[in-house]
C-alpha cells in the first residue's frame, strides 16, 4: 500500500532552493514532511499563515500534529514515556522538542516579524503547509514581502553551509497566488518544472494508485464526476478551470490579433483589463509565433507588445478569456521556449 502515498524524494532530488508541491487532498504530503522533520538531526521551521492555525496544531503538546505519526508507529524509535506516562516529545516555548531539544519551530506568518531575534542557525528546511488559499482575500496584505523577510531571518548569510530549503505544500487549488505571480510561474501539465535557473521547482503530484484506491471508496464513488472529485482525487487545479473566463465588455477596443496554430484571436482592451477572444478583425497588426509567421505577420516576443502586456496583466489578475480553450492556447503560448 505504500505506493499510494506521497514520497518527497523525487522533489528533493531536484535540489531546488524553493520547492512547491501541489497534490491531491489526503495523499500524504503533510504526513511525509512531518515524519522527515521530526526524525532528521537538523531543525525545521514549520509555517502556517495565521496564528489560529499554529494554535490548533500546537494544542496539548501538538497532539493533533503528532496523532497520525503515532497511529502509524512512526514515533516508536524516538518517543519514550516516563513512569507517569509523560512523553519526551513536548511543546516548549512554542517549539516541538525531543528530550528538551527543539526540533520544529512553529511560526505563524502573520506574526513572523516578531521572530527576528530568534536563533535558527541549525535549521536546514522550512515547510509552509497549506500555503494556498481558496479566496484571494485570505492572503496577508503584502504576503510575499512578509515571507521573504521570514526566510531572510531564518537563512541569514550562510557562506559556510547549505542555504535553507523551503517546501511549500498545498492541495491543487489555483496557480493564481502571490508566490507564483511573484516568480512568474505559469500553469503547466508535467509533473515537475524548474524556474529561475533551477532555484525553484514546482511539482504537480498525481498518483494513479491513490486515485484507484480512492475510487473504490464509497465517498469516491459518490463524488465521481464532480468538480470536487477532479480537485480532491485527480489533482486538477480546482479554481483555474473557469478562472478569468469573463464575457468581453462592450467598450473594449481591438489592439492586436494573435495567430496561434490555426487560430486567430483578437486582443481587446479597455480601462479595466484585457480580453483574448475568437472575435477579431484583420485591421490590427497580426502577431505570429516565431518561425511560423506568414506574410506580413510580426513575430511575437516576450519582451515586446502584445505578449509583454498579456503577461503583465495576467500577473495582476486583469487578463480575461472567452473560454477555456482560448485560455489554454494562451497559457501554452506563454510557456513556449521559442519566444524567449
Amino acid at each position: 500500500m505504500s505506493d499510494i502515498w506521497y514520497d518527497r524524494a523525487p522533489l528533493c532530488s531536484r535540489n531546488a532552493l524553493w520547492n512547491f508541491c501541489l497534490g491531491a487532498r489526503g495523499v500524504g504530503k503533510t504526513f511525509d514532511y512531518k515524519n522527515w522533520a521530526i526524525h532528521k538531526k537538523e531543525q525545521t521551521v514549520w509555517v502556517r499563515r495565521n496564528k489560529v492555525d499554529i494554535d490548533d496544531i500546537t494544542a496539548n503538546d501538538c497532539f493533533k500534529f503528532l496523532s497520525d505519526l503515532r497511529a502509524t508507529g512512526k514515533l516508536q524509535d524516538i518517543e519514550k514515556f516516563d513512569e507517569e506516562g509523560n512523553s519526551n516529545i513536548k511543546l516548549i516555548d512554542g517549539s516541538l522538542c525531543i528530550d528538551g531539544y527543539p526540533k520544529i519551530f512553529f511560526v505563524a506568518l502573520s506574526t513572523s516579524r516578531r521572530k527576528k531575534s530568534n536563533n535558527y542557525r541549525d535549521v536546514d528546511i522550512m515547510i509552509f503547509d497549506e500555503f494556498l488559499e481558496k479566496n484571494q482575500s485570505d492572503y496577508l496584505k503584502g504576503e510575499m514581502d512578509i515571507f521573504l523577510e521570514l526566510y531572510e531571518t531564518v537563512n541569514r548569510l550562510r557562506l559556510d553551509t547549505r542555504e535553507v530549503r523551503v517546501f511549500f505544500l498545498a492541495n491543487a487549488i489555483s496557480f493564481v497566488n502571490p508566490y507564483f505571480s511573484y516568480f512568474n510561474i505559469l500553469p503547466f501539465e508535467d509533473r515537475f518544472k524548474m524556474f529561475n535557473n533551477g532555484l525553484i521547482c514546482v511539482e504537480n503530484y498525481r498518483n494513479e494508485a491513490f486515485i484507484d484506491a480512492k475510487n473504490k471508496t464509497k465517498f469516491g464513488q459518490l463524488i465521481k464526476g464532480t468538480e470536487y472529485y477532479n480537485y480532491a482525487v485527480q489533482n486538477e487545479v480546482w479554481q483555474d478551470d473557469n478562472a478569468f473566463i469573463v464575457p468581453r465588455e462592450t467598450d473594449t477596443v481591438q489592439v492586436a490579433v494573435l495567430h496561434i496554430k490555426d487560430y486567430f484571436l483578437g486582443v481587446w482592451v479597455n480601462d479595466t483589463g484585457m480580453w483574448i477572444s475568437r472575435a477579431h478583425n484583420r485591421q490590427s497588426t497580426i502577431y505570429g509565433v516565431k518561425f511560423a509567421c506568414k506574410g506580413n505577420e510580426v513575430p511575437m516576443r516576450f519582451t515586446a507588445f502584445p505578449l509583454r502586456e498579456i503577461k503583465e496583466l495576467y500577473m495582476i489578475g486583469r487578463l480575461y478569456f472567452e473560454d477555456t480553450a482560448v485560455k489554454g492556447l494562451i497559457f501554452t503560448l506563454l510557456q513556449s521556449e521559442t519566444l524567449r
